[in-house]
């Protein structure tokens, strides 16, 4: 949500700048909302998301 700051994940454009699975990343620690908008920035340059950790397993399948 915009209004929170912490939960917001602004969406741009796609806009690659790497060729698939030249560029993986993983994403842990689930509880900081701005993972969220650090995620798409990665995914619209192109980056592949590779793996997902979190000891919670109702906040990686959520997210």
């Amino acid at each position: 949500m915009k209004q929170d700051g912490m939960n917001y994940a602004p969406k741009g454009k796609p806009n690659p700048v790497v060729e698939p699975g030249e560029f993986n990343f993983a994403v842990t620690a689930l509880d900081h909302g701005h993972i969220n908008g650090m995620t798409n920035g990665l995914l619209e340059a192109g980056a592949t998301l590779k793996w997902v950790y979190d000891p919670d397993p109702e906040k990686v399948a959520a997210y």
